[in-house]
């Protein structure tokens, strides 16, 4: 690989960084180097990118000096984003590494920065990034009054260490043993866990601030756990502040690049597999609720984390890439 950058991926072994690999075997963006990082515990492995088997490298003994861009699909601590920094390399990285980072969606707000190399760019939360290009849309053109959205998440969005456990409470309960402490404040398999989503409320309304100045949209998220290795289902009630029908509801929506309107099967059902046409994300049961054309509800199927973080990572890396190393083509 003569022509393209030189990339580096940090936290590679993890689920965040398995779904950009995945994604980047995938995509255009072009590249003459990549390497691949993790913490000590990695040491050994290899990881396939496309037809590629690649070793893991360890963060302490990382030099970066000959790398343009470093994209961390996990939060890398400050003492590595300056060292990174310090070596000339661009890093894109989770919002919560990069205090006062203005987060970036790419289809939202990437073109409102001017990044030079050596920048570092912070990237928002899976389920902000998510409910911001959905919701987007409809804030443009119809105004937004009230948004309330209900997830049902799978282990997946917690990691792999989470799948794990999952795994293994499974294994105990079906061989009729009390599972072992793990990750989660009850036993997860078989089970329903209420969630505290203060924080990804919070998340969400500091990025729907940054992108449109609004302070005064009413915002709320509820969760539950679900024992599921991936797949989330968001259901999603709002108020709009001018009144529409369904169908222009539906127009708007259909602009969210990766939705696919028309995923119910024949019985209706809307499913987190993956949909028939490749999309990421699928959208079914979309209703007016009252007389006067102000309230909304539907349900979209995604797998959150590489839906929302993945996905929106290696799509600020190309845009990073085509606008600001000459060496990519």
């Amino acid at each position: 690989m003569g022509q393209g950058i030189a990339l580096a991926v940090l936290g590679a072994a993890g689920l965040n960084g398995e779904n950009l690999l995945q994604l980047l075997a995938e995509s255009s963006l072009a590249y003459r180097s990549l390497r691949l990082l993790d913490d000590d515990s990695q040491l050994g492995r290899k990881l396939s990118v496309g037809d590629a088997l690649l070793p893991l490298e360890t963060y302490p003994q990382a030099e970066f000096h000959d790398i343009d861009l470093v994209l961390a699909c996990e939060p890398p601590t400050a003492e590595l984003v300056q060292r990174i920094g310090e070596q000339g390399a661009s890093l894109i990285a989770p919002a919560s590494a990069l205090s006062g980072a203005q987060p970036l969606v790419a289809e939202l707000n990437l073109g409102r920065v001017s990044p030079r190399k050596g920048d570092a760019l912070a990237l928002p939360p899976a389920e902000a990034c998510i409910m911001a290009r959905l919701l987007s849309p409809l804030h443009d053109e119809l105004g937004l009054h009230a948004v309330h959205s209900h997830w049902v998440r799978s282990v997946g969005l917690q990691g792999r260490a989470a799948l794990q456990a999952l795994a293994g409470e499974t294994v105990q309960l079906l061989n009729g043993k009390r599972p072992k402490p793990g990750p989660f404040p009850q036993p997860i398999a078989f089970n329903l866990l209420s969630l505290d989503s203060r924080s990804q409320e919070q998340d969400l309304r500091h990025l729907w601030a940054s992108l449109w100045g609004d302070n005064y949209l009413i915002l709320s998220i509820n969760s539950v756990l679900a024992p599921l290795f991936f797949g989330d289902i968001v259901s999603i009630s709002m108020v709009i502040e001018q009144p529409s029908n369904r169908a222009e509801i539906g127009q708007l929506l259909a602009s969210v690049e990766d939705l696919s309107l028309h995923a119910e099967d024949e019985t209706g059902t809307l499913t987190t597999a993956d949909s028939k046409d490749g999309r990421a994300m699928r959208l079914g049961h979309l209703r007016q609720t009252d007389a006067e054309g102000r309230c909304f509800s539907f349900q979209i199927a995604l797998d959150a984390a590489r839906d929302g973080f993945a996905r929106n990572l290696l799509k600020v890396a190309d845009n990073l890439a085509k606008n600001l190393f000459i060496s990519y083509s």
